[in-house]
């Protein structure tokens, strides 16, 4: 999605205008309500105790994210400026009306970046925590990206950098920083057992569900939007198509390649799958497809989400096995499949991929994804790590035991374990 800042008021007279501020507001829309299926996702996961807390927060991450997106973000992500940065449109400043309806999905996807922190530090991070780092990612660390890879100024995008919707942009940014928040600021009390994780049983199997599905419908929004325009454009073969079609069944295929993927896994190494567990599938499906999804097969499209159902997999254990408990398994699904799905996209890409063209362009535009990628981590890795360093110094990155552990030994506590334990014997059966 390169947008052109360049609009003007004259070229809000075309005929189609009003129809691609009508396709850009409803897909925002619905991209926003990822925010509901993100606070279901995570009250599904997180101890009883704490739902309130994330409740709050999450709510709290939406409001602090499009103020500070619209003060300072968008004019560094879409401002005039330079390769790395833009310097004009601050408070949206001189910035066209016809350009708002840009802004208002793209403030959407700002909102998507940060809330995948959220669910990696559930349950035991500060109210302060959580409002710092949505500002500085609404400010500051996602607007770079995204200047980098989808404004006309930005290094990446001159040199051939493939991500159509955001598996790096959004994704692997939000996914770096929520390993890095995650792994600063320590497992959750309960979770760490001579010196192992252990697992922890779901809050409510229903929620984690109902967050998911909320989840995936709205990545068809997100990916259809990430077109701007219901115009006709050219595909990478060159043919002239209404590409909406395609985005959208791609994205479906790699959705149920991913959850399919993960389910299969899940069952052969431990001899049962859980709801959980494919909607995690799923979720690295989409997250996965990203990148691609204009310019892909549905066959190429599916093996995408099938291989992105192994990422969820490998990586979750990975990040284990690492000590760092990762409450939604958002490393995995965002971190890990954001940087396959910049692996995938010039890999399948039709007419232009290393699979259909084999050559020295191909490889350059998977190696420039292969920069881009590496450069977001280490980007958002070090800006997260100063910001969580700083906070933990003074003592505003992570909650007391006791505000942790408040009322986590009452009796309706106890009961709603007993209710977990019984979802997971029956999931098991």
């Amino acid at each position: 999605q390169v947008v052109d800042t360049s609009c003007d008021m004259a070229n809000c007279t075309r005929e189609d205008a009003a129809l691609d501020a009508l396709f850009l507001f409803f897909n925002g829309i619905l991209v926003f309500l990822m925010q509901v299926g993100f606070m279901c996702l995570e009250v599904g996961f997180v101890e009883t105790v704490t739902v309130p807390k994330v409740i709050v927060k999450n709510v709290g991450d939406f409001l602090v994210s499009n103020v500070t997106f619209y003060l300072v973000g968008y004019a560094l992500a879409y401002g005039k400026g330079n390769d790395l940065l833009g310097w004009s449109g601050f408070a949206l400043q001189g910035v066209s009306d016809c350009d708002l309806g840009f802004f208002f999905f793209q403030s959407s996807f700002a909102a998507t970046a940060i809330t995948i922190i959220s669910g990696s530090m559930a349950g035991r991070t500060t109210q302060l925590c959580y409002l710092t780092y949505s500002c500085i990612m609404a400010a500051l660390i996602y607007p770079a990206t995204a200047h980098w890879a989808w404004s006309a100024d930005g290094w990446l995008l001159k040199r051939g950098f493939l991500d159509f919707a955001g598996s790096g942009v959004v994704h692997l940014c939000g996914g770096t920083a929520a390993f890095t928040g995650a792994a600063l600021i320590g497992p959750r009390v309960g979770r760490l057992k001579n010196g192992v994780l252990i697992d922890l049983m779901p809050n409510s199997v229903p929620f984690v569900v109902t967050g998911g599905l909320f989840l995936v419908f709205c990545f068809l929004a997100f990916n259809v939007g990430s077109l701007l325009s219901v115009a006709e454009t050219a595909d990478s073969i060159g043919q002239s198509t209404l590409m909406i079609g395609l985005v959208a069944v791609n994205t479906l295929m790699s959705i149920c390649g991913g959850a399919i993927s993960a389910t299969l896994l899940k069952k052969f190494f431990t001899g049962f799958s859980s709801s959980p567990d494919v909607i995690n599938g799923a979720l690295g499906g989409a997250v996965a497809i990203c990148a691609g999804a204009n310019v892909m097969e549905p066959w190429s499209s599916f093996a995408t989400g099938f291989i992105a159902g192994t990422v969820v997999h490998v990586t979750s254990i990975w990040v284990e096995r690492l000590g760092i408990d990762d409450a939604v398994d958002a490393t995995a699904v965002h971190a890990g499949c954001g940087m396959w799905g910049l692996l995938a996209a010039p890999i399948f890409a039709r007419g232009i991929g290393v699979i259909d063209s084999p050559g020295q362009a191909s490889l350059e535009v998977l190696g420039w994804n292969v920069i881009g990628g590496m450069a977001i981590c280490a980007w958002t890795g070090a800006i997260c790590a100063i910001m969580f360093k700083t906070l933990a110094y003074f003592d505003e990155l992570r909650l007391s035991v006791d505000e942790e552990t408040e009322f986590l030994l009452s009796k309706a506590d106890q009961a709603v374990s007993k209710l977990r334990a019984e979802e997971v014997m029956i999931e098991k059966k």
